[in-house]
């Protein structure tokens, strides 16, 4: 009943307040990880998570609401008015966005914007008349209409060709642009939904966290959780998801059946992430409690773990993994990326 929103980056949560933060209000909210965007439906207010500061920005022209926003990973704000625009800006900017594209006059109103994650001059539009609009933001023109679902879509996700849909109360519907019915219909209840990698994987967060493997053709296959899993990462060519798992294993699938192909324990704590390098060589895994960055050759699976002085936050293996590269001693000599990642 206070304004104030509580911010979590991996240590104590902190407590800011902003005079326009609502009372009892919930703001909507889309994060790239250092920047959190709160959608207070008249204007946004962009929170820098590590200062813990709040900044009031409008993105819609004086007088006209705004209904919904996206934040991408590259800085870049979309936001969906009243007056039927999409409207582009970066995070760092004041004031009204560019038009982008203008939505069918039949448009009733706009209940979510997602921007394609590998692609931010696209967007996927959820509408109140129970529609999803694709939207080529350079041009402005109408890519694909694809019907909502039996509840008002709750969730989307974007990336490559694939679209998941999540509904109230209903199910996660997986498409391909170019076919004309879902690729798969997903079980689940109100559900927030992830697209990694080309959309080799979808994490869907509803009842139960269910993650699946996307082949290039055919239907997704769900991957066993039975012990939670923590993070997932997948290959630069989409050939395989690597999932970090709760009872101290890391099992690499293979995205097109499915199947396991390598299945790495780490030792007794749970596993927290999972990154492959971008030329796909290595595969770098880190744990809850335990000071070690866990590397494997993804041929062969060949251990090379590599010890560093203090316990390494979770959020280093992804950088870590981001940036290995082969190197005949790896074993004995942490990378120069990986010793900056765990200070």
């Amino acid at each position: 009943g206070s304004p104030t929103l509580t911010l979590w980056d991996g240590g104590a949560p902190r407590s800011v307040e902003h005079e326009r933060l609502p009372a009892g209000a919930m703001p909507l909210g889309s994060s790239r990880g250092d920047v959190a965007l709160l959608n207070l439906r008249n204007d946004h207010l962009v929170v820098d998570v590590a200062l813990g500061t709040l900044t009031l920005r409008p993105r819609c022209p004086e007088g006209v609401p705004l209904l919904a926003a996206d934040l991408h990973a590259d800085g870049t704000i979309l936001v969906a008015c009243a007056d039927r625009t999409l409207r582009r800006s970066a995070v760092e900017k004041d004031g009204p966005g560019v038009i982008a594209a203008r939505l069918p006059a039949e448009v009733t109103s706009v209940l979510l914007v997602n921007l394609f994650a590998d692609n931010a001059q696209r967007a996927a539009v959820a509408t109140t008349d129970n529609e999803v609009l694709v939207v080529d933001l350079a041009t402005g023109a109408l890519i694909r209409r694809l019907p909502g679902c039996a509840g008002l879509p709750s969730d989307l996700a974007a990336r490559g060709d694939l679209i998941a849909i999540s509904c109230f109360g209903g199910d996660v519907d997986l498409w391909r642009l170019q076919d004309e019915r879902p690729l798969a219909r997903l079980p689940t209840s109100s559900a927030s939904v992830t697209l990694l990698g080309d959309g080799a994987a979808l994490r869907v967060l509803g009842e139960r966290l269910a993650d699946w493997a996307v082949p290039e053709a055919g239907r997704p296959h769900e991957l066993p959780s039975a012990s939670g899993v923590a993070a997932l990462d997948v290959s630069a060519d989409g050939r395989l998801v690597a999932a970090a798992h709760g009872d101290g294993h890391v099992r690499v699938h293979r995205t097109a059946d499915g199947a396991t192909e390598a299945d790495l324990p780490l030792g007794p704590y749970v596993a927290k992430d999972v990154a492959f390098s971008p030329n796909g060589a290595w595969l770098a895994a880190g744990q809850s409690q335990s000071p070690t960055l866990h590397l494997f050759e993804t041929e062969g699976w060949v251990r090379r773990s590599v010890p560093v002085p203090t316990a390494m936050p979770t959020s280093a293996v992804a950088r870590a993994g981001a940036s290995l590269m082969p190197s005949p001693t790896i074993a004995t000599t942490a990378p120069p990326a990986c010793s900056r990642a765990t200070r």
